[in-house]
C-alpha cells in the first residue's frame, strides 16, 4: 500500500490552505483598522536602531509629526522624548521585555510638552523583534489634579467660616423638623390603610391629584424610578418622570395621556413610552392612568405600571433573529427549496433562482418533479422524498437537475424533515449546492498536489504523521528529520517512543488516547536528537483521515528558549515574592503603632484638642487601619500564589449557601435578591479559592453597585472543556474605558473613591483562575449592571 496521501486528501488539504491563507488576510486588515482607529498613539519601531516603522493615525494628530516625517527616523530625531524618560525605558525593557502604565512626558512638533501614560511590549513580527509603543495622553487629567488640589486648599478656609453660619441655621432647622415630623405623623396615619393595599402590589402604582401631584405612592414605584416615597409625594409627576420623549424632543404635559385621564374621565393605556428614573436614565413602561372620582367629581388618577425592559429586549432579539436568519436565506450561496407533502414548492430563495433560473413567482404551487428533476433522476428522487416524509431526520443525495433552459447541472442536496407544532409531518426543507462546476476542476486538483507536498516539506515546522495504533512514524517532513539528525527513511523505521525524551515515554501512550477523545490538542513535551540531547519542545496535534484510516497530524516546536526565559521569570517572581513579603512585614508593624499612639493621643489629650485636630486624630486612626488592611490583602495575595491547589470535588450548591449567608444581612438591609441556577454541578476545585472567587465578586456588586442595585444573579454555563460562572448586578454598572485592566494589581475605577477596598480583590481572581487553568473577563451592561466571568477548566 502508498505511503503517498490520496487525491482527497490532498484536494482538502489545498482548501484548507487556502482558507488559512483568507483567514490571515483578513486578520492583517482587521489589525490595520484597529491600529489606525486606535484612540491611543501607538508606534511599532525597531529594535536594534530604534528606528520608527509605523505610526498610527492619532500619533499624527496628537504630535503634529505626519507619517513621512515620522518613519525612518527615531524618537530621540523627532525629539519626543527626554532623555532621562528614554533611559529609564531602556532599562525596564531589558529587564521585563515590557512597560505598562509609565508615566513620562512627549513633546510635540510645536514644542508644546504633553503628560502621557505609556506602555511598551517587545513582539515578534515577520520573524524579527519590534517595540510595540502605546501611549495615552493624560495632560487633562495632571491639569484637574492640580486644579483638584488648589481646590481642596480653598475649601479649608471656607470650613471655619461656615461653622459659624451652620451654627445659626441649625436653630431654624431644629424648628422646621419639628414641624415636618407633625405633618408626617398626620400623613402616615391618614396612609395606614392604603399602604397595606398598595405594599403588597408588584407593579408600580401612584395616584395623582388634579394638579398632576403625587397623592401617593407605593413602593414599587418608588424603587422602580429610583426616589422614596417622601421625594415624590406633593410633586409634579409629568416634570419629574415622563418629560421627554424615547427620541429626545420634549413631551409637555397637555400631551400626557396620565394628565389626560383625570380631565377627560376617560382610561389611557401605553406600551410604547418611557419613564425616566432620578438617576437620569430611561426604561421603557407599560402604564394605564384610571380616573378616579369621588361624589361623580374627577378627584385625580391612579396610575400602574410595569418596567418592561426585559420584553423591549426580547421582541428586539425576535426582530433581530428574524432579520438574520432572512438575511442567510436570501444571501446563502445555497438554493433554499421548502416543499410540502404533495412535492409543492411553498419557499425559493434568490441563490435558487440562480441556480435554476426559476423566478419564485413562477414555482410556488408546483410540484416540483415537473420542472426540476430529470425522467431518468425521478426513481432516485422518489426515494428521497419517501424517506423524509417518513420523518426520517436527514438525507444527502447528489443527483442531476433541470434548469429553466434545458440545461442538465449536477447539484448536491441536504434534505431534512420539517415538522408542525403538534409534530407531524408538514414537508422538508432541501438545500442545493451547484457542483457542476466542481467536478470539471477535479482534474486541475491533481496538479496541485505537488503544491500540497512542497508546502509540506518547506513548513517552518517539524510535521510527523503518526499510526496512534502502532506509534509508528509514518511520514515526516524534511524540519522534522533534519532538526533530530536523522534521514526521512531512519525516521519511519522508528516509534515515536524513539524519539521521545526519558522523561516523556510513559504519557505518550496516554496523550494518544485523550488526543483520540478529543480530535486536536496542544501540550508541551520532549524530543531526543539522534545524539541523544534531549529537546523542549510545544506540539499541537490532530486527528486526520490518511488513505482511509485516522492517524495523528503532529505540528512540533522547539521551545527550548522559551523554557529558558519562563526559568529567568520563574527566579524574579520568587525575588518579587520576597520583597513583597519583607515591604508586608514592614508596613504593618509601623501602622499599628501609629494607629495606637493617636489613640492614646485622643484619649490622653483630647480635651486639648480643636476640632480640627480630633478630626486630623480620626484620619490618622482611618489611614492607619486601612494600610494594615492593605497588608493583610497582600499577604493573602500571596499566600494565592504560593498555596499549592488543594484539589477535590467542590459542591457548588454549598458554596453559593455559605456566600448567601455571609452577606444575607446586607441583602436583607438594601432589599437585595441574589439569584442562583437551579443546576449546578459539582466541579474539581480548590474550595477555599472557589469561596474566594465567589465572595470577592458578591462584595464588589454591594460595594460598587450604588443605591439602584436590585438583585445579584449567580450563573453557570458548561462550554466545551471549562465550567464558567458569572456574577451579574444591575447597578451602575462600569464604562467601557473603566473596565480595561480592571483586573491588574490595585487597580480601582475613577468612582470609587471614599468606598473601602485595596484593588487587589480582583487580582486574586485572576490569579485563581489562570491557577485552575483557566481565565476571567468582564461584560459590561448596555445600559446598567456589569457581569464578571471565570473559567474553570474541566481537566484539573
Amino acid at each position: 500500500m502508498s505511503d503517498k496521501p490520496t487525491h482527497e486528501e490532498l484536494t482538502q488539504g489545498v482548501k484548507d490552505l487556502e482558507k488559512k491563507v483568507i483567514e490571515l488576510a483578513r486578520a492583517e486588515e482587521k489589525f490595520a483598522k484597529v491600529f489606525h482607529a486606535s484612540p491611543l498613539l501607538m508606534i511599532i519601531s525597531a529594535i536594534e536602531d530604534g528606528k520608527l516603522i509605523e505610526v498610527n493615525d492619532n500619533f499624527v494628530h496628537v504630535t503634529g509629526y505626519s507619517r513621512e516625517e515620522a518613519i525612518g527616523t527615531t524618537s530621540a530625531n523627532l525629539g519626543l522624548i527626554s532623555q532621562e524618560d528614554r533611559n529609564v525605558l531602556k532599562n525596564e525593557l531589558r529587564t521585563t521585555n515590557h512597560i505598562h502604565d509609565m508615566e513620562l512626558t512627549l513633546k510635540k512638533k510645536n514644542g508644546e510638552t504633553i503628560y502621557c501614560l505609556y506602555s511598551g511590549e517587545i513582539i515578534t513580527a515577520e520573524g524579527k523583534q519590534r517595540l510595540l509603543s502605546l501611549a495615552k495622553d493624560i495632560s487633562g487629567r495632571k491639569q484637574a489634579e492640580e486644579k483638584l488640589q488648589e481646590a481642596h486648599d480653598k475649601l479649608e478656609l471656607r470650613v471655619e467660616e461656615r461653622t459659624a453660619e451652620l451654627v445659626r441655621a441649625n436653630h431654624n432647622l431644629q424648628a422646621e423638623i419639628t414641624e415636618r415630623k407633625r405633618i408626617e405623623e398626620k400623613v402616615k396615619k391618614l396612609g395606614q390603610q392604603n399602604e397595606l393595599i398598595l405594599n403588597s402590589a408588584g407593579e408600580g402604582i401612584f395616584g395623582l391629584d388634579t394638579e398632576g401631584r403625587h397623592t401617593f405612592v407605593n413602593p414599587t414605584a418608588a424603587k422602580i424610578l429610583g426616589y422614596t416615597t417622601e421625594e415624590l409625594i406633593g410633586r409634579q409627576s409629568h416634570t419629574l418622570i415622563h418629560h421627554t420623549r424615547a427620541d429626545g424632543r420634549p413631551y409637555t404635559d397637555d400631551k400626557c395621556p396620565i394628565y389626560q385621564a383625570f380631565k377627560d374621565g376617560r382610561i389611557h393605556h401605553k406600551d410604547d413610552e418611557i419613564f425616566w428614573r432620578k438617576n437620569g436614565l430611561s426604561f421603557p413602561v407599560d402604564y394605564t392612568s384610571t380616573p378616579m372620582f369621588e361624589g361623580g367629581e374627577l378627584v385625580g388618577a391612579v396610575v400602574s405600571f410595569l418596567d418592561i425592559t426585559f420584553r423591549k429586549q426580547a421582541e428586539e432579539q425576535l426582530r433581530e433573529s428574524e432579520e438574520r436568519y432572512r438575511s442567510v436565506y436570501n444571501s446563502a450561496p445555497l438554493a433554499f427549496v421548502i416543499w410540502d407533502c404533495d412535492c409543492k414548492i411553498t419557499d425559493w430563495n434568490i441563490q435558487a433562482q440562480r441556480i435554476f433560473g426559476w423566478p419564485k413567482e413562477e414555482v410556488l404551487g408546483r410540484n416540483f418533479f415537473k420542472f426540476l428533476i430529470p425522467e431518468a433522476t425521478r426513481p432516485q428522487v422518489d426515494e428521497v422524498v419517501k424517506v423524509l416524509l417518513k420523518g426520517d431526520l436527514s438525507h444527502h443525495s447528489i443527483n442531476e437537475n433541470l434548469t429553466k433552459s434545458g440545461e442538465v447541472i449536477l447539484c448536491e442536496w441536504n434534505n431534512s424533515t420539517i415538522y408542525d407544532n403538534k409534530g407531524h409531518v408538514r414537508g422538508a426543507i432541501s438545500l442545493a449546492l451547484d457542483i457542476t462546476e466542481r467536478k470539471r476542476t477535479e482534474e486541475a486538483l491533481t496538479v496541485s498536489e505537488k503544491k500540497y507536498r512542497s508546502l509540506f516539506e518547506n513548513a517552518n515546522d517539524a510535521i510527523f504523521i503518526i499510526d496512534p495504533v502502532h506509534l509508528t512514524i509514518l511520514d515526516a517532513n524534511e524540519n522534522a528529520y533534519n532538526r533530530l539528525g536523522y534521514s526521512l527513511e531512519e525516521l519511519r523505521r522508528l516509534k515515536i517512543n524513539n524519539i521521545t525524551g526519558s522523561s516523556s515515554v510513559s504519557s505518550n501512550k496516554s496523550k494518544v488516547w485523550e488526543l483520540m477523545q478529543k480530535d486536536s490538542m496542544i501540550f508541551e513535551h520532549t524530543q531526543k536528537h539522534k545524539d541523544g540531547l534531549e529537546i523542549p519542545v510545544e506540539i499541537s496535534s490532530k486527528i486526520i483521515n490518511y488513505h482511509g484510516r485516522k492517524i495523528i497530524q503532529a505540528f512540533v516546536r522547539d521551545i527550548t528558549e522559551r523554557k529558558q526565559d519562563q526559568e529567568k521569570l520563574r527566579k524574579s517572581a520568587e525575588k518579587i515574592q520576597h520583597f513583597a513579603y519583607s515591604v508586608a512585614h514592614d508596613l504593618k508593624n509601623p501602622s499599628i503603632a501609629i494607629y495606637g499612639l493617636t489613640k492614646r493621643l485622643q484619649k490622653n489629650f483630647g480635651d486639648s484638642l480643636n476640632a480640627k485636630g480630633k478630626s486630623y486624630c480620626e484620619q490618622i486612626q482611618k489611614s492607619s487601619e486601612q494600610i494594615a488592611a492593605l497588608v493583610e490583602t497582600i499577604n493573602l495575595y500571596i499566600a494565592t500564589k504560593e498555596r499549592p491547589l488543594c484539589l477535590e470535588e467542590v459542591n457548588s450548591k454549598e458554596i453559593l449557601q455559605i456566600i448567601h449567608e455571609e452577606f444575607s444581612a446586607q441583602f436583607n438591609i438594601r432589599q437585595i435578591n441574589m439569584f442562583e441556577p437551579e443546576d449546578i454541578p459539582a466541579i474539581q476545585a480548590d474550595k477555599l479559592s472557589m469561596l474566594r472567587v465567589f465572595r470577592n465578586f458578591v462584595d464588589n456588586a454591594l460595594k460598587y453597585g450604588g443605591d439602584t442595585l436590585s438583585k445579584v444573579e449567580i450563573g453557570y454555563k458548561d462550554v466545551d472543556d471549562f465550567h464558567i460562572f458569572s456574577v451579574s448586578d444591575d447597578g451602575v454598572g462600569l464604562k467601557k474605558e473603566e473596565s480595561k485592566g480592571i483586573f491588574g494589581l490595585f487597580k480601582r475605577k475613577e468612582t470609587s473613591r471614599g468606598i473601602e477596598g485595596t484593588g487587589l480583590g480582583l487580582a486574586i481572581v485572576k490569579e485563581i483562575a489562570e491557577r485552575h487553568q483557566g481565565k476571567v473577563w468582564i461584560e459590561p451592561g448596555s445600559k446598567k449592571g456589569v457581569t464578571f466571568n471565570m473559567s474553570i477548566s474541566k481537566f484539573l
